[in-house]
């Protein structure tokens, strides 16, 4: 049971430290994390490297140097 809803969008979380991150990183953001190698966005740095894990077939080790080396120059 998802007892933490967002008063700002329609999400809900189980836990209010989830509701927390939503909320400072999530909500009413736009993403800042561009995949090299296709049009995905993230929020999250961590959502990049799971997105380019899963579907760039990378290792984990891989993932983050692409992230790394996109952000280089930041």
């Amino acid at each position: 049971m998802d007892a933490f809803p967002c008063e700002n969008c329609d999400r809900r979380y189980r836990y209010q430290r989830s509701l927390n991150t939503h909320r400072k990183y999530e909500c009413g953001k736009f993403p800042e994390f561009k995949c090299r190698l296709c049009e995905y966005s993230a929020k999250l740095k961590g959502n990049l490297k799971k997105h380019l894990i899963r579907m760039h077939q990378m290792g984990e080790s891989a993932a983050t140097r692409e992230i790394l080396k996109a952000f280089a120059n930041c």
